[in-house]
This record gives C-alpha cells, sequence and structure tokens, in this order.
C-alpha cells in the first residue's frame, strides 16, 4: 500500500508538471497554477464534503437504529465533537487557505523545474518537518533509520540537481582521455 502510494504521488507530480509545462501565458492561456489549485481546491472540497455527509447519515442511521433521541446537533457532535467550537473552525479554514497556497506555490515552482527534481524536492518534506521540529520543538532523532533515511533523501536530491555527479562508464572515458592528453 505504501509503494502504490509512492507511485501515485510520482506520476501525480510528473502529470503535474507536464500540465503545468504546457501553459503559455502569453498568449492569454486560461489555464495558470491558480485555476489549476483553485479547480484542484474545489474538487477535493467536495470530496470532503461528500465524505463528511456520508459519515454524518452514517452517524444519523446508527442513532436512528438504536431509538436514540436524534437531532442535527447530537449527530454532529458525535461525527465531530468541535463542530460548535470556533477556534476549530479558524483551524479548518487555516488549513485549507495555507494548503491551497502550498499548491500554489507548488505549482509556480514546479512549472519552473523539471518533474524529476521537483519529485525529489517535494519528497525531502520529512527532512523540512524534522528541522522545524527540532528548531521550533527541540525534536531530535532517535536510532540510526533516521539518519540514513535524512541521508538518503539529501543525496537523492543532490543527484537530482546535479549539484553530485556519480562518475559513469562514459564519463570516465572522457575523464581518462583529457588526462593522456
Amino acid at each position: 500500500l505504501l509503494l502504490s502510494a509512492a507511485v501515485s504521488w510520482s506520476l501525480y507530480i510528473c502529470r503535474y508538471g507536464r500540465i503545468l509545462a504546457q501553459i503559455d501565458e502569453t498568449n492569454g492561456s486560461q489555464l495558470t497554477p491558480l485555476s489549476l489549485t483553485t479547480w484542484k481546491s474545489i474538487l477535493l472540497a467536495a470530496l470532503y464534503l461528500i465524505w463528511g455527509v456520508a459519515d454524518v447519515a452514517g452517524d444519523f442511521m446508527h442513532q436512528h437504529a438504536d431509538n436514540e433521541n436524534v437531532s442535527l446537533s447530537g449527530v454532529l457532535s458525535h461525527a465531530w465533537g468541535g463542530y460548535g467550537d470556533w477556534h476549530q473552525w479558524l483551524a479548518i479554514f487555516y488549513s485549507a487557505v495555507g494548503v491551497a497556497l502550498a499548491h500554489l506555490i507548488q505549482g509556480i515552482g514546479q512549472k519552473r523545474v523539471a518533474s524529476a527534481e521537483s519529485n525529489v524536492l517535494l519528497s525531502s518534506e520529512p527532512i523540512w518537518t524534522y528541522l522545524f521540529a527540532f528548531v521550533l520543538l527541540h525534536e531530535s532523532l532517535h536510532g540510526v533509520q533516521g539518519y540514513v533515511g535524512g541521508a538518503l533523501i539529501i543525496a537523492a536530491t543532490l543527484l537530482s540537481s546535479g549539484a553530485l555527479e556519480i562518475p559513469t562508464p562514459a564519463s570516465a572515458k572522457k575523464v581518462y582521455a583529457s588526462d593522456e592528453e
């Protein structure tokens, strides 16, 4: 399941990069990173709404089957206890705006970077998460696995960006040929 999620993520990044590469804003194209982010957000909101309605309907039917006193507030508080708390609604709004803004910035950046490179850069999220946790929460890595995983992600990022080059047989021949001259 985890491998299929990684494959799905990579396919999404490559396809999104291909769509973004076709955008030509100079000829008045209607498709922009902002419009893609808007439509993606609308689609996700609709899917989450369907999921939420199905969850509430399931709770409603469960309470009705048990002959409980069924009310909308009772069903909503059972499905999500914080529906009446404005702090939690503010957190949801902040999350929605933050995610939409992150997707917009991703689209703008991915339009300028190759899909393979952007995939590796976006996959470095665990490193940034750790760095923020280290700085803000004074967290630390435990065990060799965390350090090895971080090193692999950093190495993959450097390799994909061209900052780190591993000699191949063809490039090794060029190096040796230039030494002989």
